[in-house]
């Protein structure tokens, strides 16, 4: 192109620039949104969050109902996002469940399981007219309907019913549903709440401008060809359009440990990216309280996620029986993640005939189970004691495994690795597998509602932190002070039970989407790649909370080395992943979730 042209065009485009600023200052300054501030806090808060308060008994569900009813009455007049309403019949709903939630409270101390299984028990949402809610406008936006009401509930209105959710009004839509603008001839035009010069998006324009008004916390949406992403993506708000090219609902993950402490975080993260997920799991480290059809981590987990597991088996992975029956009623299972394992270094060595007998007998009959029924892609849970006494730091996959290792625990996760890598050699087009050898998991949900909760005196550094921080234990027991580091205490490398679940799923959708690249037997380290000693971790601890910790140092425990810490670069190259969170901010979610919860699950 000549110069000459290219002048001509940046011209033309700084003149059609000042046209469109000149016409915003003229036609649409006036109309730029000048929405009541936000002054209830409830307004801000997630969906899951307000239900968990609600079953706690800390928030009335009348109180959160009326919050988002007053909040309608404010932007409505603006936005013009709702055509239908049910504010008294919301409310009456939302006393009687206040009433229930007291009286068994009051009665047995926690709430019946059928209720606290609900993720958004009590918490309003609003429907998007074209798919029924009943008693309230079915038109579709055809004026010809403007006053049709509907006497049942769609199947989707239905689903948000089971999950506990309290139906509160109807949004707004074009005709038919079938335009990227959200207006019709029956209830006018809603407006986009940032600039009521300006259109919401379509169909779901409603939804998605009532609940950017925060005049709503959560809504029905469909989309079909951007029903749901545009509306969002003008609005500012988070929408999920789902079809089975695009998200994971056709995958089926067995999680064995899965509601234990790494196993239940995982669940977590496979449930959010929408995987069928079913649990194993003998409760030999989780919580399950009296009358709970689940153990009471992934209750928790379905209410962070407003989803739930397909199904939990409490059961052995030693009983082939018991395992061959799960395969069998949730064919077919596309991955086994397995994190079923007992894990006490000290305790390993006192007891290490029921170490081998769990953690390398179990896994040979999980491998048998899952050959019979032709699975093989495997992700196992594996550990950084496999290296032993590292011959040198940071320690990387090429490090010898096995040679050195001080305790029956690392011995049983390298018994395991090996006859998995000789697995994979036996039929090297059949099988994938990865073992993700992990350093020290700490930390927590940010929610606060699943963490650590070891089973009597705990074995691992920080669920020890964290309860004599809580007054649970009178002082921490330092294991050694003479080791050969820097302030002689040991050095471990830390990573993020976020970190490390994210890790999973990345291994598990590498596996699953480049096939070929992941045949045969892959081991990784996940960690930080940084050391840190148990004086740094305790001073961490008092820096991120606030909390002081007393201790006393005692002499080392059988099996522990002086240093551990890796080297994790090959994650990164293969899965594109490494750690994001720092030694405070494992501290700082440990504590939260511990203050939250002082007896854990039992709290």
């Amino acid at each position: 192109m000549s110069l000459l042209g290219d002048l001509f065009q940046r011209l033309v485009r700084f003149i059609l620039d000042r046209i469109c600023l000149l016409m915003e200052l003229l036609f649409y300054t006036d109309n730029q949104a000048y929405l009541p501030p936000i002054t209830d806090p409830l307004l801000l808060q997630p969906a899951t969050i307000l239900a968990a308060q609600i079953k706690s008994g800390k928030l009335k569900s009348e109180t959160v109902v009326q919050a988002f009813i007053s909040r309608i009455r404010e932007v409505q007049p603006l936005i013009n996002s709702i055509i239908d309403e049910r504010f008294e019949a919301a409310l009456e709903e939302a006393r009687t469940l206040d009433a229930t939630i007291a009286k068994q409270l009051a009665e047995k101390g926690e709430l019946d399981a059928s209720l606290r299984s609900k993720p958004f028990l009590g918490v309003p949402y609003t429907g998007k007219d074209g798919l029924a809610m009943k008693g309230l406008r079915f038109s579709c936006g055809m004026p010809d309907r403007k006053n049709i009401r509907s006497d049942e509930d769609s199947s989707i209105a239905k689903l948000w019913a089971e999950a506990g959710a309290i139906p509160l009004a109807m949004t707004n839509v074009p005709e038919l549903l079938l335009w990227w603008d959200t207006v019709n001839k029956s209830f006018g035009r809603t407006h986009n709440p940032y600039n009521r010069a300006l259109i919401p998006g379509g169909s779901t324009g409603g939804n998605a401008s009532l609940i950017s008004s925060a005049g709503s916390v959560m809504g029905i949406a469909s989309d079909i060809g951007g029903s749901t992403r545009l509306p969002a993506y003008f609005c500012g708000v988070y929408g999920h359009a789902c079809s089975m090219a695009n998200n994971n609902s056709g995958k089926t993950i067995l999680v064995t440990g899965g509601s234990g402490f790494v196993g239940s975080h995982c669940v977590l993260e496979l449930l959010e990216h929408g995987y069928q997920v079913v649990v194993v799991d003998n409760l030999v480290n989780s919580v399950q309280l009296k009358d709970s059809p689940l153990p009471e981590s992934l209750i928790r987990v379905q209410e962070i996620t407003g989803k739930r597991v397909t199904a939990f088996y409490n059961g052995n992975i030693g009983d082939s029986a018991f395992l061959a029956s799960v395969f069998k009623a949730h064919q077919p299972v596309d991955v086994v993640m397995h994190f079923a394992a007992l894990k006490s270094v000290g305790e390993s060595v006192s007891s290490p005939l029921a170490y081998y007998r769990n953690n390398v007998a179990g896994t040979i009959t999980l491998l048998e189970t899952m050959q019979q029924f032709g699975v093989k892609k495997f992700i196992f849970s594996s550990s950084a004691t496999v290296y032993g006494s590292p011959s040198y730091l940071p320690l990387d996959e090429r490090h010898p495994i096995g040679q050195s290792c001080s305790n029956p625990y690392g011995k049983s996760k390298f018994v395991v690795e090996t006859m998995l890598a000789d697995l994979a050699a036996s039929d090297p087009a059949g099988w994938s597998i990865v073992s993700l050898r992990y350093f020290n998991p700490v930390g927590a949900h940010p929610s606060g509602r699943i963490g650590e909760d070891p089973a009597g005196i705990p074995n691992n550094l920080m669920p020890f932190i964290t309860q004599v921080a809580a007054g649970r234990r009178p002082q921490l027991s330092v294991f050694g002070d003479d080791y050969e580091t820097a302030d002689g205490s040991a050095i471990r490398d830390y990573i993020h039970v976020l970190d490390l679940s994210d890790g999973h799923i990345v291994a598990l959708e590498k596996m699953l989407q480049e096939e070929e690249n992941w045949k045969g037997y892959h081991a990784l380290n996940l960690g930080s790649g940084n050391g840190v000693s148990v004086f740094q971790v305790i001073a961490a601890f008092e820096k991120a909370t606030g909390v002081k910790i007393p201790y006393k140092v005692v002499g080392r425990r059988p099996g522990d080395v002086p240093a551990v810490y890796a080297d994790a670069r090959l994650a990164e190259q293969r899965l594109g992943w490494k750690t994001k969170h720092s030694i405070e901010e494992m501290c700082a979610s440990a504590w939260n979730w511990q203050s939250q919860n002082p007896k854990g699950f039992a709290s």
